[in-house]
């Protein structure tokens, strides 16, 4: 894993009340290109007090492994609650870069990444988090049923609702193919073999994607292709849960600005 910087185990919270970080407890594990995600439990919890416990989920990246400073994509993972880093099983493999996403019904999605052998190889695998034991530490993960179309990195995850049903659109990154393409995972089915191969209008890796009010799903900028020397898009595009398509936002000649209707 050359080229990555040093892991780290300290950790920090927001408190939005004064606009400060506080230093917390150390992380397990040195991590960094890792993945976190807040988790919600309901229910009685043995290290606070019953009720909702919020939790949240640190997982995979890339960590030191031995005395010599070896760095290694890792699958371990570990769970922050009560002022405290906490281990649970690992992932069922080994991701940097992955992306993860809590849904509407709750369901942990982690999707894709790079992972160690053969080297920098980009992962199709998607895996949840399953609390086995609600309201402990009893927490694994499980493979989806059947991987993504295409190994992805550099994408984007995001909670959509397709004809009422939770799902997880997952949006370009990966190769020069998998860039022009975007997927959904379907929860109630375990699967991503409905709407495999939906088209983006543009190819992208390292762009940015967020929820509208209205469900709809804006996705914005990022690179051309995986080669940095194509340079980065500034346009944006929309994806329409009610039609599974992307359609591309428009420029108004006048102002520079785009529109979304």
């Amino acid at each position: 894993s050359a080229g990555y910087g040093t892991p780290t185990k300290s950790a920090d919270i927001y408190d939005p009340a004064t606009g400060r970080f506080i230093p917390t407890a150390d992380m397990l594990s040195a991590r960094l290109d890792h993945v976190s995600v807040p988790v919600i439990i309901t229910g009685p919890y043995s290290f606070s007090a019953p009720g909702i416990t919020s939790q949240t989920l640190i997982a995979g990246g890339v960590s030191v492994i031995d005395a010599a400073r070896v760095h290694e994509y890792v699958p371990t993972a570990e769970i922050f609650t009560a002022g405290t880093f906490r281990a649970i099983g690992p992932m069922n493999a080994s991701r940097a870069g992955a992306r993860v996403t809590m849904m509407n019904s709750g369901r942990v999605l982690i999707a894709g990444g790079v992972t160690t052998v053969p080297a920098w190889s980009q992962l199709a695998s998607a895996e949840y988090l399953s609390a086995n034991n609600p309201g402990t530490l009893n927490y694994s993960f499980t493979l989806t049923s059947a991987p993504m179309y295409y190994g992805r990195v550099g994408h984007t995850v995001t909670p959509v609702r397709v004809q009422g049903r939770p799902a997880v659109l997952i949006a370009g990154g990966g190769d020069n193919s998998a860039m022009w393409t975007a997927e959904l995972y379907l929860q109630r089915e375990d699967s991503f073999d409905d709407y495999a191969q939906i088209a983006l209008v543009r190819s992208r890796i390292f762009h940015a994607a967020a929820l509208l009010n209205d469900g709809r799903v804006l996705i914005c900028g990022g690179r051309r292709s995986s080669n940095s020397l194509d340079g980065e898009w500034n346009q944006a595009e929309l994806f329409d849960p009610r039609t599974c398509d992307f359609s591309e936002s428009v420029r108004d000649p006048t102002t520079g600005f785009r529109s979304i209707e």
